[in-house]
């Protein structure tokens, strides 16, 4: 598993994946990508596994997304949501990836925190290709990569995602 998890990390920029662990250990989850070389919607390397105090201690100074700014996106290009608090006073949408996209917990933890690292409305993906009418104009195409923490359940869950 190990194996197949540097594989899939080394198919992204490690300028995009520097946040995740090097290695999985014994906390691990889950894992999952997409290939870049294979046409998607959106590309995605997720990892989700118990967390550890070394890590609480490397992320207790970012602060979290505001729940209210938070827009999801999801595997189907035909749909796009916000968080179900409803949308806020919010200069900006911040995109993260849908839940059901990137863990296989079930049900997935209801009190995740996401905290972006990075947020960017570059193009990843050919446009041309795929056209994402079911997203708000800022973000037709973006990148953005960051951690969720589950305090309840004691997870944190590594992501980058671009579409």
């Amino acid at each position: 598993m190990n194996k197949n998890y540097t594989l899939w990390k080394s198919e992204f920029p490690d300028s995009l994946t520097a946040h995740f662990p090097e290695q999985m250990d014994t906390n691990f989850i889950s894992y999952g990508s997409s290939y870049r070389n294979t046409p998607k919607e959106i590309l995605y390397l997720s990892l989700e596994k118990r967390i550890t105090e070394k890590e609480k201690e490397k992320f207790k100074n970012l602060t979290p997304a505001k729940d209210s700014c938070i827009i999801r996106i999801y595997a189907n290009k035909y749909t796009y949501g916000f968080d179900k608090r409803g949308l806020g006073n919010c200069i900006s949408y911040i995109p993260v990836p849908d839940l059901k996209l990137v863990s296989v917990l079930n049900p997935v933890p209801d009190d995740y925190k996401y905290y972006l690292i990075e947020l960017s409305h570059q193009t990843f993906i050919n446009h041309k290709m795929y056209f994402r009418n079911y997203l708000p104009d800022e973000w037709k195409n973006g990148m953005s990569r960051g951690i969720g923490i589950s305090e309840k359940e004691n997870i944190i869950l590594y992501w980058l995602i671009m579409w």
